[in-house]
């Protein structure tokens, strides 16, 4: 059986953004209060900012008065 993540979560920690796809389909399909994004690759992130809509993400936390915390090139 898959698991399935609720429509509200609390907090959640995306480890390793990558290009960032999958952090905005998570934003797309589900409200999560506090989100902490660690990228240990700075240059993984800066493609991210190529490849996803940063500004809508941005302008998503803001609305749902969220919290996105972003660590980018340490590992934590």
């Amino acid at each position: 059986m898959l698991g399935k993540l609720p429509e509200q979560i609390a907090s959640i920690i995306v480890f390793g953004l990558g290009s960032g796809y999958q952090l905005e389909k998570l934003l797309n399909n589900h409200c999560v209060e506090k989100l902490f994004v660690c990228e240990p690759n700075p240059d993984f992130f800066y493609a991210s900012l190529y490849a996803i809509d940063w500004q809508k993400i941005f302008d998503k936390v803001q609305a749902d008065e969220s919290y996105l915390y972003l660590n980018i090139g340490d590992d934590g």
